[in-house]
């Protein structure tokens, strides 16, 4: 679906415009610090997993741009902490990434019959992402993600 979707972007940008994407590495996360953030990565993993979603499409994601036509693709990782320790960007980092994962609240539910060891109820579910809120803040966690852009070129 990438490569559609790329397409449709590419057809829709007026020559010399530019694309961004920003796409969390969830192949190297560093959010494992406690037992609240493993759980909620593995919670995440297996969603992934069963929706058959590609977690390392950042890796893939220069190419597809450059069979589109794209040109000038630039692909650079960043950490954004999570923890107290790396002050207001810390917390303001930690609240945004935390309703990220928040935000998979619906389709993890849906997933309870399906396989779903971490979770049964929606509690659970906004308890283990207010735990792993906490381990993160004490922590020097911090999540990679990638800003890719490129243009598409003139005509």
């Amino acid at each position: 679906m990438w490569k559609i979707a790329i397409g449709e972007i590419f057809r829709a940008l007026v020559p010399g415009g530019w694309v961004e994407l920003l796409e969390v590495d969830l192949d190297n996360l560093h959010l494992a610090v406690g037992p609240h953030s493993n759980k909620v990565i593995g919670m995440v993993a297996n969603l992934f997993r069963d929706m058959q979603l590609l977690s390392g499409c950042s890796a893939l994601l220069p190419d597809i741009l450059r069979e589109t036509g794209f040109v000038d693709i630039h692909s650079e990782l960043h950490g954004m902490p999570l923890g107290r320790s790396a002050g207001q960007d810390g917390i303001d980092g930690n609240r945004t990434f935390a309703a990220g994962m928040a935000a998979f609240k619906a389709p993890i539910m849906r997933s309870v019959d399906g396989g779903n060891e971490y979770v049964q109820k929606e509690k659970e579910f906004d308890d283990l992402i207010a735990g792993a809120k906490e381990e993160w803040l004490a922590s020097d966690a911090e999540v990679m993600f990638y800003t890719i852009y490129a243009q598409r070129p003139d005509l």
